[in-house]
């Protein structure tokens, strides 16, 4: 921090102080080391990456247990995927799908075995809970899609008959929640509400570590259909209220997107935060295009909302 003259603050430490005066100088790695020895590790990250030293940012990142932020620089930066792996602990993938969830596919496959006598005649284990609720907010952000709607019509009737035939369906949770699909596709917001602001900041981790892991699937040429879901759950994330939502999604969203490469999703991505009026989303998508294409994206701008303080 600076004093208005220009000097470092009086109430910052020698180290910080000293990297105060090297930043003026134009000298960021010295600023950077400086600040590391002071215990400002997200400042010397930062700084480390501006100057190109990634795994000098990675240093100052693990000193400072900012575990996820040195797990994407592993991977997107020094392709070090075997390091970010070790880093982030695997958000886990549906037993039943394996692959992560995500899309409206895979979210039949958790809920459909439910509403089928042989469902579990097989050795697959029992979807959880989170599961369940992972699936229905992914068919909730598919409520156009008119095979989904065939099949949540035609799970309706087999529970019926089953019921009738005096079958029942062995989880009435999941029943329940599965009748409630239809009224929970009129609208995300209630979903979301529903699940509450500790189960959205537990879903905007598992995400982000889903997107590390996502970043490293794209250095090993993983195939697509592993990653897309990802990204696909990025998007429905960049739909929730701003302050909700790290930054890092769409960044980190976009970086893998841009890697694979299918700038298709990087548009996705970028329309998501405009239409939902994400602070800077139409600049952001402009420095873009700007970066890889040399050309200046024009895009219908509205006023941008002020800044959450």
């Amino acid at each position: 921090m600076l004093s208005g003259d220009g000097m470092a603050s009086p109430e910052l430490g020698p180290l910080e102080r000293a990297g105060s005066c090297y930043l003026r100088a134009g000298d960021l790695a010295s600023a950077a080391r400086c600040y590391l020895d002071a215990g400002a590790y997200l400042r010397a990250a930062n700084l480390y990456e501006q100057v190109g030293d990634y795994r000098g940012a990675v240093e100052a990142l693990t000193a400072g247990e900012i575990s996820m932020d040195a797990a994407w620089i592993l991977a997107d930066r020094l392709g070090d995927t075997t390091e970010a792996r070790r880093r982030v602990p695997d958000p886990g993938r549906s037993p039943w799908a394996g692959t992560p969830l995500g899309s409206a596919e895979e979210a039949w496959r958790i809920l459909a075995p439910e509403f089928d006598s042989r469902a579990h005649l097989g050795a697959l284990p029992r979807p959880t809970r989170t599961d369940i609720e992972n699936a229905l907010v992914t068919l909730a952000l598919t409520p156009d899609d008119p095979e989904i709607t065939q099949r949540v019509d035609m799970s309706r009737r087999k529970a019926r008959d089953l019921k009738e035939g005096g079958i029942d369906v062995q989880d009435f949770e999941t029943a329940a929640a599965f009748r409630d699909v239809e009224r929970r596709m009129q609208s995300m917001q209630q979903i979301l509400s529903d699940m509450g602001s500790e189960s959205r900041a537990q879903q905007q981790q598992s995400l982000l570590e889903r997107l590390v892991l996502a970043r490293c699937d794209v250095a090993e040429r993983a195939p697509e259909r592993q990653i897309l879901p990802v990204l696909a759950d990025a998007r429905a994330a960049l739909r929730w209220p701003e302050s909700a939502t790290d930054q890092r999604t769409e960044d980190w969203a976009v970086t893998v997107a841009t890697a694979m490469p299918r700038f298709d999703h990087v548009a996705l991505i970028f329309a998501t935060s405009v239409q939902a009026r994400r602070t800077g989303a139409v600049r952001r998508w402009q420095s873009w295009s700007e970066r890889m294409f040399g050309t200046r994206l024009v895009l219908p701008t509205e006023p941008e909302p002020e800044p959450e303080q």
